[in-house]
């Protein structure tokens, strides 16, 4: 080192400390450019979304302003050739927007005032032909073609046309405004219904959703539409229960499995015999699904009977019997029979299985606790004081008996 000068004896003693900085300087200046190239990035996307929004307000007001009346006499012009090139009655009609009647067309456009003028009434002998595809037109229907393009371009016809137009474009727009508000009230209903509110609360929502800006129309706003709805809810969620179990499962290739369960219900008198289904769905978060297959009423306690009702269930929902994966009911129906009466009737082989559930077994072990144990005869209080206000509600019992004949027709 003796003999160098000391600005470079300095810069070669400090060489291994900016060997050691030059990586730090180089890890921010690469962050700089990252964050530059993020902020161009984020401008483009801003730039675009812009330009996007601009499109969409240009196609807009494009659509929105009336049509150019030299585009009008460019497609009556089109038209006109059209007409006058067709070789059939029917290819007529169809360009000019004509219907034919008694050996005379009438223009679908024109009003009646004009008709009483026979503007827009053309006659034709249909003896003549109504289809020149492969042979010579006559004259007759040549000056026919000519007569109707030339009604094209009066002015009672563009003016009809133009009129017709504008009350298309209105009725649709008024249709998709009345679809828009049948959805929304619509929706309030079926949310009501799923999760079991009261129908008061619906009259409730329709004012709330008006107060908050949304376009609930100004129909359809009581209880009695909401309570209306529960039909068509219930045939439009049967219609996709049956469609699925129509459709094979994409693994197996085979119809999905169905578990059936059964259970009876007395209410004022009335015995029903409720229905439901635990499907196999391997597309939804939950891989088994409880879905309601209706109730029905019973029209007689004996084994035969209670199984044909659950034949005509399966039978309403198109379940064959090589879907069926099992049954679970309480102790009566097997007490019943119905075991080997579906068996029967359903032609099952011994791997669908019948199962006593749980819930009734569980029940009748409370039962016996309680008969063992006085300790829990409170339960007994309880269950003895709602009986007793349940039976200030019952039917009287011809009544019930006169409602069990008629239940059929209103189940």
């Amino acid at each position: 080192m003796k003999g160098m000068p000391l600005q470079i004896m300095a810069a070669t003693e400090a060489s291994p400390l900016l060997d050691a900085a030059r990586p730090t300087r180089e890890i921010e200046k690469s962050s700089v450019l990252i964050a530059e190239k993020l902020d161009s990035v984020l401008k483009s996307l801003e730039d675009l979304k812009l330009s996007v929004s601009e499109n969409t307000r240009k196609q807009t007001d494009v659509e929105s302003q009336p049509k150019d009346p030299k585009e009008d006499l460019e497609e009556l012009e089109a038209l006109k050739i059209l007409i006058r090139n067709a070789k059939s009655i029917r290819r007529v009609c169809d360009l000019a927007g004509m219907t034919p009647s008694d050996e005379k067309l009438i223009c679908d456009v024109c009003s009646l005032e004009d008709m009483r003028t026979n503007n827009g009434v053309f006659q034709y002998h249909f003896t003549l032909g109504t289809d020149f595809s492969k042979a010579n037109q006559p004259q007759a229907f040549r000056n026919f073609k000519k007569s109707i393009a030339r009604h094209q371009q009066t002015q009672s016809h563009v003016q009809n046309l133009i009129a017709k137009r504008e009350d298309s474009e209105r009725a649709q727009k008024l249709a998709a405004k009345n679809q828009s508000v049948g959805v929304t009230v619509g929706k309030q209903a079926y949310w009501l219904l799923k999760y079991g509110r009261p129908f008061a609360d619906y009259e409730i929502d329709m004012m709330l959703l008006s107060s908050a800006g949304v376009n609930v129309g100004n129909l359809n706003h009581s209880r009695k539409f909401a309570s209306e709805m529960r039909k068509p809810f219930a045939e439009a969620v049967n219609s996709r229960i049956v469609t699925y179990l129509q459709t094979p499962l994409e693994a197996t290739l085979n119809l999905p499995p169905v578990g059936i369960v059964e259970d009876k219900v007395t209410t004022r008198r009335r015995t029903g015999q409720l229905y439901g289904g635990i499907i196999f769905t391997p597309n939804m978060p939950s891989l088994l699904s409880p879905v309601s297959l209706g109730i029905l009423p019973v029209k007689a306690h004996n084994g035969q009977s209670i199984a044909n009702d659950i034949c005509k269930a399966c039978e309403k929902y198109k379940i064959s019997n090589n879907q069926i994966a099992g049954f679970g009911f309480d102790g009566q129906y097997f007490h019943l029979g119905v075991d080997s009466k579906l068996k029967d009737t359903l032609q099952l082989d011994d791997t669908v299985g019948f199962i006593w559930d749980a819930a009734h077994l569980l029940q009748l072990a409370d039962k016996d606790t309680r008969k063992i144990n006085k300790v829990a005869s409170w339960v007994d209080v309880i269950a003895a004081d709602i009986a007793a206000v349940l039976s200030k509600f019952l039917f009287g019992k011809t009544f019930g008996s006169r409602d069990r004949e008629s239940a059929t027709t209103r189940y």
